[in-house]
């Protein structure tokens, strides 16, 4: 015998049918959920446009947030509408790169966007979390032009971020974090040669090239370690002034492209003075490197054949002893 079913679990049932079971257009003006079972690829891509356009509009309202979500920026506890939803001016700039992770129990896509806040260039990076058809997390990095390091005129991310990888160049998810890991322990850890790179590996910071960039002269007597491939820049030990790498979050793995994300906060508390640099002799740490300061940084990583290829990362200065709010 047939069990009854309620009026409104035949109307959620003939949504589902009627949407074929998943949508990856989530959400409609009024932030009502249209996805309905897992959420793909797309349908997460389809969330950072849809909080982007919302974001602009300065209307969160019109993005399909769940009625309890959580908002960080910049580290601090925000409701919804506060802080850039106030401000943003213009959506992407040019520069976007979106990254997804579908995979169960994890629903979450990484964002590093170049956009304007009161026609001011800033990067927007972060990461949200999508269950049951509604964005229930957003965690985001806000870097303005004039307040933080950075470059604000880049125009598309590099064609490897969205390569499909063949199945031979894939590495399984748990390798993945741990590559990413190792690149954290080195630093962390001041350890040399630990870390496979591949011999391409480049790091982007807030726009700008940091390895391989001979134009990245720092000013007074300081050594060019801008000018080093990724290995050479990790063994030049001039990160000794970095305290701890702690805590570690993984938030997007994507197998198919070499993908993974980590959002990693990272302490300076001022205390180291010098550091030994191979074939420079002993560098004297000077101004910021010298006073206590945290960052939360959204890393992203691009890993092919079991190496790391790419790395890219937003990070914004605060005061010391911050805390990312999701640990």
């Amino acid at each position: 015998m047939r069990s009854p079913i309620s009026r409104t679990a035949a109307l959620a049932l003939g949504a589902a049918l009627a949407l074929g079971g998943c949508s990856s257009e989530p959400g409609g003006t009024s932030g009502a959920a249209v996805a309905v079972g897992p959420c793909d690829r797309a349908c997460l891509l389809g969330f950072v446009d849809r909080y982007v356009a919302a974001l602009v509009a300065k209307d969160p309202k019109q993005a399909p947030f769940a009625d309890n979500a959580r908002f960080t920026e910049n580290a601090q506890v925000l409701q919804l509408g506060d802080g850039l939803w106030h401000t943003a001016s213009a959506g992407p700039q040019g520069y976007k790169l979106v990254i997804a992770d579908p995979s169960p129990g994890v629903g979450q896509a990484g964002f590093y966007i170049l956009m304007q806040e009161n026609g001011n260039p800033i990067w927007l990076s972060g990461r949200l979390k999508v269950e049951n058809g509604k964005i229930t997390e957003l965690e985001t990095i806000v870097v303005r032009k004039g307040v933080g390091f950075g470059a604000f005129d880049r125009t598309a991310p590099l064609p490897l971020w969205n390569e499909v990888l063949q199945p031979a160049e894939r590495t399984p998810r748990d390798k993945m974090i741990d590559i990413a890991n190792q690149y954290f322990d080195a630093l962390d850890h001041h350890l040399t040669d630990s870390v496979p790179f591949d011999e391409h590996c480049n790091r982007v910071e807030n726009g700008v090239q940091t390895t391989n960039n001979p134009a990245l002269k720092p000013a007074g007597e300081a050594p060019n370690v801008g000018a080093l491939g990724c290995r050479d820049n990790i063994n030049s030990q001039m990160w000794r002034y970095i305290t701890s790498i702690s805590p570690r979050r993984t938030t997007v793995v994507d197998v198919e492209r070499g993908i993974v994300q980590i959002v990693a906060v990272f302490q300076q508390d001022g205390s180291v003075a010098s550091t030994n640099i191979p074939g420079f002799g002993e560098y004297k740490y000077t101004g910021a490197m010298r006073r206590p300061f945290t960052t939360v940084i959204p890393e992203t990583f691009k890993i092919k054949n079991g190496k790391i290829l790419q790395i890219e990362a937003t990070m914004v200065a605060m005061p010391y002893g911050s805390r990312s709010r999701w640990d």
